[in-house]
């Protein structure tokens, strides 16, 4: 079998454990797990617009700390989360935030020269602090969704996406996508596995590339059809673009406690932090 299709087979069973232990950490008795979907969503974008509002490296600190910490009490693994928060951070900092640290991007104060052939750059001190700033700004942001995911079943998104009055058709979208990744990963697993059972010693890297794109070529083919039959049967019975949702959260004395406590918590971290300017 070819490698190509090897480390494919690797990242769908990696992507479908991930969908399991999703599942086990949401089912575990956490503080996020406790609170009522509508008001997590609700307490995680305070902390989330905190983070955005916010320019104080000290206070992105603080905040990215509190998500470590509230993941713990939520009795999620403190390295889960952690990896998940920063796998991506190095290649998403070295695509945006690199070129900042230097003087052609942000002015200011030169540390260090870099002679070029045809001209010269200097990496600033502004730059470095933009850098940390906005490193650790995406990390926290991408810590405290994580935490969403992780203590949050998808259909008790949905629901508390519906008893926030947010648009069906929003609700209908996100949720077609999210169904059709998983369908999509389906079926390219079972692509992968019946080839799998034809295919005896190795492959040269041609029959690889050949491979690759008729596989390509036939997943597009089977999506595209399957969504067409999808959305004909959907119209035979009665869908008019929106999702019916009969399920609501109850909304108890300890959620509106919560929801008080971390928006007047981040209004005083906003105010403290401009009192501090």
């Amino acid at each position: 079998m070819s490698r190509l299709a090897s480390k494919t087979l690797e990242e769908i069973m990696l992507y479908l454990r991930n969908i399991v232990l999703f599942e086990k950490f949401a089912s575990r008795e956490g503080f996020l797990q406790r609170m009522s979907t509508p008001i997590k969503i609700i307490f995680i974008l305070s902390l989330v617009i905190t983070v955005l509002l916010s320019h104080n490296i000290i206070i992105i600190l603080i905040m990215y700390m509190i998500s470590i910490i509230i993941g713990y009490i939520s009795k999620v693994s403190i390295k889960e989360h952690i990896y998940r928060t920063w796998v991506f951070i190095p290649l998403f900092t070295l695509i945006i935030a690199v070129p900042a640290l230097f003087n052609v991007i942000t002015p200011g104060k030169e540390l260090y020269n870099i002679n070029l052939y045809f001209t010269s750059i200097s990496i600033t001190y502004e730059g470095i602090i933009y850098f940390i700033q906005f490193t650790l700004r995406v990390a926290t942001i991408i810590s405290f969704l994580i935490l969403l995911s992780l203590t949050t079943k998808w259909d008790d998104i949905l629901i508390g996406l519906s008893q926030m009055h947010m648009p069906e058709i929003f609700i209908a979208v996100i949720n077609m996508t999210y169904r059709y990744i998983i369908l999509l990963i389906e079926m390219t697993y079972q692509m992968l596995m019946s080839r799998k059972s034809r295919i005896l010693g190795k492959e040269g890297f041609r029959d690889m590339l050949n491979w690759g794109s008729e596989a390509l070529g036939a997943l597009f083919m089977k999506s595209y059809n399957l969504g067409n039959m999808i959305y004909l049967s959907m119209n035979s019975r009665g869908f008019q673009g929106k999702i019916i949702i009969d399920k609501q959260f109850n909304l108890r004395v300890r959620d509106y406690i919560i929801l008080i406590s971390v928006i007047s918590f981040c209004i005083t971290i906003l105010l403290a932090e401009r009192c501090l300017l």
